[in-house]
């Protein structure tokens, strides 16, 4: 197995980072997607994967003024 070197890590830090941006910016306009953790009981915190990493969130959707 090859040595991992700086710029290979950063590679693969820097494409999980995007995928996870990606993933949150998309909550913006789709606050309730993902699934209700069943652990917390409250529809407003939510889990959504990138990769094999499981995110939770908690949303809180404000009116307009």
């Amino acid at each position: 197995m090859p040595i991992l070197t700086d710029t290979y890590s950063m590679y693969y830090a820097l494409s999980f980072y995007e995928d996870v941006m990606d993933k949150v910016h998309k909550l913006n306009d789709f606050p309730h997607k993902g699934r209700i953790v069943p652990e917390m009981d409250d529809a407003n915190v939510r889990e959504i994967f990138v990769h094999r990493i499981e995110l939770s969130m908690k949303f809180q959707i404000h009116p307009l003024s």
